[in-house]
């Protein structure tokens, strides 16, 4: 076999039944579907749902997830940076004392 067929999958063809050896997902064309284009001996086209494309539809949810809660996080450090700025910018200002009279005895 050659680096395009890379492994013997369980999947057997539709019109002669023979195993297909199929593509890894990284080699594989896929479709808007998620499914590999596999052409048997026979010369019968096979569509072939590859699993890791599945896999990355909920990772893209769950990175989506992930990177709202990161901006949430972020966002409640600044926020709470700045709460705890307030009380230095807030100081009441330092007044001088009134000055002491001078007596000349």
């Amino acid at each position: 076999m050659n680096g395009y067929m890379s492994f013997v999958s369980e999947a057997v063809c539709h019109l002669c039944g023979r195993a297909i050896a199929a593509p890894q997902v990284g080699d594989a064309l896929l479709d808007e579907d998620g499914s590999a284009h596999v052409e048997c001996i026979c010369g019968a086209e096979n569509l072939m749902p590859m699993a890791e494309s599945y896999d990355n539809r909920t990772s893209v949810g769950m990175d989506a997830v992930r990177r709202a809660l990161c901006a949430v996080v972020i966002w409640l450090l600044i926020l709470g940076m700045v709460l705890l700025l307030i009380p230095v910018y807030h100081r009441a200002a330092y007044v001088e004392p009134p000055p002491t009279p001078i007596r000349l005895v």
